[in-house]
């Protein structure tokens, strides 16, 4: 395997691993309010709802062979799911907390700056292999 595609292993592994420490805290947080109030903070239903239609969407990608537009298919079947589970679990939906909008915002923060380094690292590697 060429160097070039170990270092892009490597640089992905690290990333991989810092999105993973900040889902964990993310996650921390949200577990304790659950504990404190029984309700779980807006959005969460949206993003289960996402969840699941995001394969079923990749699934319709791979059925009809065209891949790029089955993962954007699935995200609108997600939304449309979580929406619809959002509603139906109002009385279990609370607002996010301040600590929760500070952790949400650093979050989006690290992602972006991540998703940057990544396809920089991606374009290197390519530009490197020819």
């Amino acid at each position: 395997m060429p160097t070039e595609y170990l270092s892009m292993m490597f640089i992905f592994a690290i990333i991989a691993i810092i999105l993973l420490i900040v889902m964990r805290s993310v996650f921390k947080l949200h577990r304790e309010e659950f504990k404190k109030t029984g309700k779980h903070p807006k959005g969460h239903f949206m993003g289960q709802g996402i969840a699941i239609g995001l394969p079923i969407g990749v699934a319709v990608g791979v059925a009809t062979g065209n891949m790029g537009v089955g993962p954007a298919i699935g995200i609108a079947i997600g939304v449309a799911i979580g929406a619809g589970m959002e509603k139906k679990n109002q009385d279990k939906i609370r607002p996010l907390t301040e600590k929760e909008i500070e952790l949400k915002k650093k979050s989006a923060i690290i992602s972006s700056v991540l998703l940057i380094v990544g396809i920089g690292a991606l374009i290197v590697v390519f530009l490197v292999a020819k």
